[in-house]
């Protein structure tokens, strides 16, 4: 009986999650329109910006819509491609609740409360960074040749992990498939959802001209390892000290 109870509550949840992506998808347009109009309320002929407020504060409010507005549009993004409202740490359907309040959040409550957020290295230790109109832009260190092949490389793994989500929830819509064969099935559509997001993460480094900064020293992790592993994090040094904690 407990198999079929968790069965039962996996389809329920999928279920619960599927009909409610159209009231999320006007909601993230909704939230992405009023972020871009803050991002042009500052008027720099007056030197104010919405309601006679100083420039200087203005500013800071259009850059952080100008944040905001990007994570909505990789939440767009991630309904698009059939990849939206999972967490990208433990996978479980992210409550509608919390997706309500901030449709573009890409993690559930637990994980939210219990993600380690390191401060990091200042930005002025990592000598290959500059800042550039509230935009963080690495000064690369892999060729456009070497880029194109690594996105090339994930762009295919992508093509495969969509094609396979779209197989797995069409399964999981048939009504000829039993109901316990369904509970591998959801798992499996969580699995690969994690997987295609990890990589739509990559590709969006890639445009932002982020991509290859080792997350632990911040040096550019080499060619090399990263053609070995396009989702690298880490360089060997840094991922030695890693796995031995």
């Amino acid at each position: 009986m407990g198999d079929i109870r968790s069965t039962s509550r996996l389809l329920e949840d999928y279920q619960r999650h599927t009909t409610h992506l159209e009231e999320l998808r006007a909601l993230l347009h909704e939230r992405l329109a009023a972020e871009r109009v803050t991002m042009t309320e500052t008027d720099p002929e007056t030197g104010t910006g919405a309601g006679d407020e100083p420039v200087s504060l203005s500013a800071r409010r259009a850059a952080r819509a100008a944040r905001t507005a990007v994570e909505i549009e990789a939440a767009i993004e991630r309904l698009d491609f059939g990849v939206y409202g999972t967490c990208e740490q433990c996978g479980v359907f992210i409550a509608l609740r919390r997706l309500r309040q901030e449709p573009h959040t890409r993690h559930c409550d637990d994980c939210d409360t219990s993600r380690v957020r390191p401060a990091g290295p200042a930005l002025a230790s990592f000598p290959n960074l500059r800042k550039d109109q509230n935009t963080m832009i690495s000064d690369v260190h892999l060729s456009s040749v070497q880029l194109d092949s690594i996105r090339e490389e994930l762009e295919g793994q992508l093509m495969r992990w969509t094609r396979q989500l779209s197989e797995l929830e069409a399964a999981v819509g048939d009504d000829s498939v039993e109901v316990s064969e369904k509970s591998g099935l959801l798992a499996d559509i969580v699995s690969a959802e994690r997987s295609a997001s990890v990589l739509r993460t990559a590709l969006k480094e890639i445009a932002e001209l982020t991509y290859g900064r080792c997350d632990g020293c911040g040096s550019g992790i080499p060619f090399e390892r990263l053609k070995a592993r396009p989702l690298a994090r880490f360089c060997m040094n840094c991922q030695r000290r890693h796995e031995n904690g």
